[in-house]
């Protein structure tokens, strides 16, 4: 879900974040229009994990940068966990919308999935980064996610502009699957492409290119 919050929406941001088509805008694009509808459907959809991309954090009586209180209210209402970017990542990307839009606005991805359907598979999460959370769940034994082995969960928000970037952050997906111990991977979010065949990312995700990935990994790792 690209939640798409307020900071991105003021006149003189570049055109491609402007959603001309959306008008009026008050109704379909304001914040205050989107925002409680957002929240009924993220509530209602039930879903065990939740991909959040342009998510803006706020900071937190100690100063800490979390999740906003509507999405905090959502996650406490539906029993859900979250995780979120490292804190010096939210920081650094805070600093440059100070610096683009006048604004210290901390935005990136966020994972939310349910402790009561799901575990953690592995004691320690991904390299998390912005535009990239990661975390390997299994269905809970004793639930009827069971049947469910160890699958790697990625929340992305892939570069706008390069090809090469966004193969490039995959790629680093399927590096964190592999130091979860697992080949299941769903990969969900703003992708930026259609992933066509024939173009790089297509062919990225294709089933033989993951297994020359994995082959080539593997020789790697055995040099």
């Amino acid at each position: 879900v690209r939640v798409h919050e307020p900071v991105f929406q003021p006149r003189g941001v570049a055109d491609v974040a402007a959603f001309g088509w959306a008008e009026p805008a008050a109704e379909r694009l304001d914040w205050a229009a989107r925002q409680p509808r957002l929240s009924t459907e993220l509530r209602s959809c039930a879903a065990d994990v939740l991909m959040l991309q342009e998510v803006q954090f706020e900071k937190a009586a100690d100063g800490t940068l979390e999740l906003p209180q509507w999405l905090q209210e959502v996650a406490r209402a539906s029993g859900y966990e979250a995780r979120i970017p490292p804190q010096r990542d939210l920081r650094e990307i805070a600093a440059r919308n100070e610096r683009v839009l006048g604004t210290f606005c901390a935005v990136g991805n966020a994972l939310l999935w349910r402790p009561s359907r799901l575990e953690a598979a592995t004691a320690a999460g991904g390299k998390d980064a912005t535009t990239r959370v990661g975390l390997a769940l299994r269905g809970r034994r004793d639930g009827p996610l069971a049947p469910l082995g160890p699958t790697a969960f990625f929340s992305v928000h892939l570069d706008a502009k390069s090809e090469a970037q966004r193969v490039g952050q995959l790629e680093k997906c399927l590096e964190a699957a592999r130091s979860f111990g697992t080949r299941e991977v769903v990969i969900a979010g703003d992708l930026n492409t259609e992933a066509l065949r024939g173009s790089a990312v297509g062919t990225l995700l294709c089933t033989k290119s993951l297994m020359a990935f994995e082959r080539g990994a593997s020789r790697s790792a055995s040099c």
